[in-house]
């Protein structure tokens, strides 16, 4: 448990809560040791039930484990949004620092088309990626060759570029799909055994029967309610 909770801290720190890395860092730490703690709260059921309850101590120390399960349950069912939260987040930077790419050269490219001097040619080529060295650089042939040779250079890479972009992006979403899927199942299997295990101090059954007991109810009524739907339906006639 203390493994666990040192590699937790030392993953999370320093605590950037509105930083879209540091959430996803922060969930991937928690639900990637969470065997730890979940194995050792089972070892301590399962010495409790050999013990018999005879130790006080032994009984005292799974009723607080028991108690912590259920937070730990509630917390991990609560890691499934939090990542996707963070995992939507990157790829937002991402496709922001695409565009921002893109926009350059796209502004860029526009204002070498609409040039008609040397210094405006000159002040438009200065916006192209790792060109701005060369607006004071005099231009070697006439102002309209120089533009046309450019524009028919540039536009084959502006839209070679946005395909890139384009595929790039589609490529993010399936990565957000497919690790946010994944996530959330690991997120899901631990919330289920500690759900298990949790148990109310002045509760019989567990956290997990509880909750089932309750899905059962919330089913019943919505049965209930589809059951008197065509009822409701004739009166409004």
């Amino acid at each position: 448990m203390g493994v666990y909770l040192v590699s937790v801290a030392w993953a999370s720190w320093p605590v950037q809560l509105l930083q879209a890395r540091w959430v996803v860092r922060f969930a991937e730490s928690l639900h990637g040791g969470a065997s730890f703690p979940l194995v050792g709260a089972a070892l301590m059921l399962i010495g409790q039930h050999l013990n018999g309850g005879g130790n006080r101590l032994v009984s005292r120390l799974t009723r607080e484990i028991r108690a912590l399960a259920i937070f730990a349950s509630i917390g991990f069912l609560l890691l499934i949004p939090l990542q996707g939260y963070g995992l939507w987040g990157l790829a937002q930077a991402e496709d922001q620092q695409d565009r921002i790419s893109i926009d350059r050269l796209t502004g860029a490219t526009r204002a070498i088309a609409a040039a008609t001097g040397d210094v405006e040619l000159r002040e438009a080529i200065s916006g192209l990626p790792g060109a701005a060295s060369l607006s004071d650089a005099p231009l070697k042939e006439p102002a309209a060759a120089v533009r046309q040779r450019l524009l028919n250079e540039l536009t084959p890479q502006l839209r070679q570029l946005q395909l890139q972009l384009e595929a790039r992006r589609k490529a993010r979403l399936r990565r957000i799909l497919q690790t946010g899927s994944r996530d959330a199942l690991v997120c899901l299997l631990y919330a289920l055994p500690f759900a298990a295990i949790g148990r109310w101090r002045d509760r019989r059954y567990s956290f997990l029967s509880d909750l089932l007991d309750l899905f059962d109810q919330l089913m019943d009524q919505l049965r209930g309610l589809v059951a008197d739907l065509p009822h409701h339906l004739r009166l409004r006639r």
